[in-house]
């Protein structure tokens, strides 16, 4: 093996969280939180369907069917409603705490992406992959 390869193999595998990726990471929270902060209350709901998860999850805290009007598809998936079941209980007006929950998923995913990356393709285009996901526009607002 030559030993060009040998250091690729070597380093490229190993990723490693660095101070200045923790930086990012809180910049990276403090830009969603601040978005969230914001935009309109009905902009988190994404149009009708994010209102229909929001409205789904309540149903289903209540018990009842899915019974909320839809055009395009027939049937609703319950993962995401349940994920926004607890928020809905606290309090169904507020989105505030599901928008916080969405950017510490986020910015979590951004940790991921750059480990995967990482692996795939070497620690440089882990950092690459964390950077950018972490301040995508795409990736910040729903």
């Amino acid at each position: 093996m030559s030993p060009i390869k040998q250091q690729n193999s070597a380093e490229g595998t190993e990723w490693r969280f660095k101070k200045w990726h923790l930086w990012l990471l809180i910049a990276g929270l403090i830009v969603r939180v601040a978005v969230s902060g914001i935009i309109a209350k009905s902009d988190p709901f994404g149009g009708w369907d994010g209102r229909e998860y929001h409205a789904f999850s309540g149903s289903l805290l209540a018990f009842e069917g899915d019974d909320y009007p839809r055009f395009f598809n027939f049937v609703r998936a319950p993962g995401y409603p349940m994920i926004l079941m607890p928020f809905v209980m606290l309090n169904p007006a507020q989105v505030w705490r599901v928008q916080l929950a969405q950017s510490l998923l986020g910015v979590f995913f951004a940790f991921l992406l750059g480990k995967v990356a990482a692996r795939w393709a070497g620690a440089r285009a882990g950092d690459w992959a964390f950077s950018l996901a972490i301040f995508h526009p795409f990736l910040i607002y729903y």
